[in-house]
């Protein structure tokens, strides 16, 4: 097993674990005998921690919903953008969300910067303008992507004095600068 994880650590392609997919079904196997050893111990404290640990993996993916695709595991903390950008956080699920959470702040125009696969335009979004990451003197509506504000750290220094007025799912962040 540690073999394959190993080799596709040390891997320059790195998106996601579909390629090592055959070793989690074996791991999988692995885990449900250590939860059936801990059953059947007669040990409260050690059962208790199979049963949590059976309930971690049930309750994870209902956390996590509606946003599957963004989902890190709990050692990615509070920022799991910082640990992975590619393809793994957006594929245009968030952009409708985006529309809604502008259209409920009323807002007619912003400035956006997107690095995504979905074609903004066509998810009803209010006019928007590409925001140029080394603008500083932007003001009014600004909408950035996790993906392009963890790309364009530097250029974009300056959103970092400000704090976002709201989220829109998990893939972008909306400040409002007078």
């Amino acid at each position: 097993f540690s073999s394959v994880f190993v080799i596709a650590a040390a891997s320059n392609l790195n998106y996601g674990v579909r390629h090592i997919l055959p070793v989690i079904t074996l791991l999988c196997v692995g885990a449900g005998y250590g939860i059936a050893r801990l059953w059947s111990t007669r040990h409260g404290v050690k059962r208790m921690a199979g049963v949590c640990l059976a309930a971690w993996q049930l309750v994870t993916p209902l956390a996590a919903h509606p946003d599957h695709l963004a989902y890190f595991n709990a050692l990615a903390g509070s920022r799991p953008e910082r640990v992975l950008i590619l393809g793994d956080l957006d594929w245009g699920q968030d952009l409708e969300r985006l529309a809604h959470v502008l259209d409920r702040l009323g807002v007619e125009s912003f400035h956006l910067l997107y690095l995504g696969s979905a074609e903004p335009s066509r998810h009803g979004l209010p006019d928007f303008n590409e925001l140029d990451p080394a603008a500083a003197d932007t003001r009014g509506w600004i909408v950035t992507h996790l993906r392009a504000s963890e790309r364009l750290a530097e250029p974009l220094s300056w959103l970092t004095e400000h704090q976002p007025v709201t989220t829109a799912g998990r893939t972008f962040r909306i400040y409002y600068i007078e």
